[in-house]
């Protein structure tokens, strides 16, 4: 039986337990089903059509603090008992529909946060709402609570629009520790909602999720953040025994057909797992990793449906298997999959 060295197992101090996993807020989800046209154009214009179109649940918790035990900073890989696996561009393109070529997320973090929130925003803030960088998601989703009026101004449109879109990013691929809060950098990205410029989401998602994993190695860590939601879906592909069963409607009524959505779609009939007890889960999750066989890992999870993916999970497949540094405003990390090539 194959251990890794990170894993409690081999801790000298008292198991650490679950992680708090931040993102896919319960009440944001409510709201997700953005119906507006005027809305859902601006949200394609700048390439997130696939982000908002991605199935979002609640977070396994239990199963992405065993799989943090199993990851390398030094490697950005998961040591697992038949070699090492990674979450790669690919993954975030296929599972979650955002772009991962176009240019870098870069910018300043010096601007005046409370003027850009007032005027791209809709938005008067405090010290309350507005701490630094950071507003308040619930500040957001008051504002989409107030719905947008027919024959609403341009501006007002856009206003709209960008705090659908900031708690969209917020909550999901770029969910912050505070768990309440959003950045409001990616501000300075959306000011053209005409002719925005390409920028590649996915890449920026996947630098901060990197290093969320690495931050919650430490052993006093007990919180992550991140696209977490794309590390319980890449686990459940590739670990099928790991995915909770799926609960198929009677009599294979599916109802009306589905939306062209990322690949995440297929998981809509997996049961909730959220009441399941968080230290049995852990250790079972723990047990089920560790005695795992050859013949349970499915290594190439997505041949057979990348023929059938909307054109927004499939465009930036030329980048893949690019090995180039990821970057985020002030993160940079590598990407290499050529690791974890069969």
């Amino acid at each position: 039986m194959a251990y890794c060295i990170s894993s409690p197992w081999f801790y000298r101090v008292q198991d650490p337990g679950v992680l708090k996993c931040r993102g896919c807020n319960e009440e944001f989800r409510k709201r997700s089903l953005m119906v507006d046209d005027r809305v859902l154009e601006i949200v394609k214009r700048i390439g997130l059509e696939g982000l908002y179109r991605t199935l979002f649940r609640e977070l396994d918790h239990n199963l992405i603090t065993a799989f943090v035990e199993r990851w390398r900073p030094e490697t950005h890989t998961f040591h697992l008992p038949y070699g090492e696996m990674t979450i790669t561009l690919q993954d975030v393109e296929v599972l979650l529909g955002i772009p991962i070529d176009g240019e870098a997320i870069v910018g300043t973090c010096a601007l005046r946060w409370a003027v850009e929130c007032q005027q791209m925003l809709g938005i008067v803030t405090n010290s309350v709402v507005l701490k630094g960088q950071r507003i308040q998601i619930k500040k957001l989703l008051e504002k989409i609570d107030q719905g947008l009026p027919d024959g609403a101004e341009e501006v007002v449109v856009h206003q709209y629009a960008l705090c659908y879109i900031l708690a969209l990013l917020g909550d999901t691929i770029f969910a912050d520790k505070s768990g309440d809060r959003v950045h409001t950098m990616w501000l300075q990205m959306l000011r053209d909602l005409h002719n925005p410029p390409r920028y590649s989401w996915g890449s920026a998602c996947l630098a901060m999720l990197y290093r969320e994993l690495c931050r919650a190695t430490d052993k006093n860590a007990s919180q992550i953040g991140g696209a977490l939601i794309l590390v319980q879906y890449w686990a459940w592909f590739r670990f099928p025994f790991l995915c909770p069963r799926m609960d198929l409607p009677p009599n294979g009524a599916y109802g009306p057909p589905l939306p062209s959505s990322p690949l995440s779609i297929k998981l809509v009939w997996v049961v909730s797992t959220k009441n399941s007890p968080a230290e049995i889960c852990l250790v079972r999750y723990r047990q089920l990793l560790d005695s795992m066989y050859p013949n349970q890992v499915v290594w190439q999870p997505y041949e057979a449906e990348l023929g059938h993916l909307p054109a927004f999970c499939v465009a930036g497949q030329d980048m893949w298997m690019v090995r180039v540094p990821l970057v985020f405003f002030w993160l940079v990390e590598k990407h290499t999959p050529d690791r974890v090539l069969r």
